[in-house]
């Protein structure tokens, strides 16, 4: 007769069931006969029982006696002698009673080996750590040494302190002839500069040729120069460090006469005709009675900027070290803005001069005017810029931002 709450087997006679912990539930769980609820008394003649109960005996009062599943004395019994003696509990058995063995009296908790895919399965699906991959994750455990594998540990940690590395194997990190890349243990052997990339633990140059990377910055070759659009290297056609159609002059690049720079700031390119120049002026009046007039005219490529930049300049005007306090619509009256030259009256017109206004100190001190003059108009003006921005007094730079202490005046056509 079956009862309500069939008794707990062995996991050696049903299909293996992992715990939470990962021990498996092993247990010789026999009973007696359904209309048996006391133990069975000792044979007679003085002989010891429990020296002869075995495994046999336990199986077949458990299939055939207790008709408890699987029903198979032969497989019960094989079982039953593979496992260790400390665990076949036969002396517990045979005296127990049905309803005893049934609550487990005579269960044994034993632990099944802990491996590489309980392991990763714990750790991955149970305590999310990544990489979340358990068959890349028991690859790796497998090619681990036994004694680095830390299986116990992982069995027996929680999931942070798993997360925390206390089960991680011992890892030496290996930089042994690499400057770069992996060490082995998830740590690094060093980076590359800019312009460079990592190869088999080797720094190598990704800078276009005729370049090489210095200081992380891709550096043009002795014999090279860089290119008119500033990218890239190319054959430096004098051997000085120069474009084409530029020499050196105290020690700097500046374009030959009749070119000036082109807009990336790398090659030289022919001046413009000098219809194509424009010079625009502004009447300034210092005062409000209408005194301390004076008149500001700025060149420039183009007339929307000439403009623009006349009328800035007037703004800025000073005059005894101090700027108009009157109106701008009053302070700054526009004159004209015409072409410098006309064709047959500007040949060889190649010289310009471009002046910035130096203020040094916050208070308003310190004022110097900067000039630059060159063959390019745009040189003209960068080398004034850099001049004031760079503009030394009393052996201190300014602690102005270049936009308060350097403003730009003019530039105008000098020759």
């Amino acid at each position: 007769m079956r009862t309500d709450n069939p008794p707990r087997l062995s996991s050696r006679f049903t299909p293996h069931r992992r715990l939470a912990g990962g021990a498996l539930l092993l247990a010789l769980l026999f009973a007696c006969s359904p209309t048996e609820d006391t133990d069975r008394p000792p044979p007679s003649g003085g002989q010891d029982a429990g020296s002869s109960f075995t495994c046999a005996d336990a199986c077949e009062k458990v299939v055939e006696t207790c008709r408890i599943p699987p029903l198979d004395v032969a497989a019960c019994t094989n079982a039953c002698n593979e496992a260790p003696e400390a665990e076949r509990n036969l002396e517990c058995v045979r005296t127990s009673t049905c309803g005893e063995l049934k609550d487990g009296k005579c269960a044994v908790d034993v632990q099944e080996p802990f491996t590489c895919a309980d392991a990763c399965e714990k750790a991955v699906e149970t305590c999310r750590i990544p990489p979340l991959d358990v068959a890349a994750c028991t690859n790796f455990c497998k090619g681990l040494p036994e004694s680095e594998r830390n299986l116990e540990c992982m069995r027996t940690s929680t999931c942070e302190e798993l997360k925390g590395g206390k089960c991680a194997p011992a890892c030496t990190p290996s930089c042994q002839d690499k400057v770069c890349g992996d060490d082995g243990c998830g740590g690094s052997c060093g980076s590359c500069a800019s312009g460079s990339t990592c190869v088999d633990g080797q720094c190598q140059s990704t800078c276009p040729e005729g370049s090489s990377s210095q200081g992380g910055l891709c550096v043009c070759d002795p014999g090279y120069i860089r290119g008119e659009d500033c990218s890239g290297c190319v054959p430096d056609p004098e051997n000085d460090g120069c474009p084409a159609h530029a020499s050196r002059v105290n020690g700097q690049c500046a374009c030959d006469k009749g070119y000036m720079l082109n807009e990336s700031g790398c090659g030289c390119v022919p001046l413009p005709r000098c219809t194509d120049l424009y010079r625009c002026a502004y009447k300034h009046v210092h005062y409000a009675d209408g005194s301390g007039v004076s008149y500001n005219e700025f060149t420039w490529l183009d007339p929307v900027q000439a403009h623009e930049s006349a009328y800035q300049a007037c703004m800025v005007r000073e005059r005894n070290g101090k700027v108009s306090t009157v109106p701008p619509e009053q302070r700054c009256v526009f004159q004209s803005c015409t072409n410098v030259f006309s064709e047959s009256s500007c040949a060889g017109a190649n010289l310009f001069t471009c002046r910035y206004k130096h203020q040094h100190y916050a208070d308003g001190s310190g004022i110097t005017y900067i000039e630059k003059t060159s063959s390019s108009l745009m040189t003209s003006q960068q080398d004034a810029y850099n001049t004031c921005v760079n503009y030394q007094m009393y052996g201190t730079l300014t602690e102005l931002p270049p936009q308060e202490a350097c403003k730009l005046m003019e530039c105008r056509v000098s020759g």
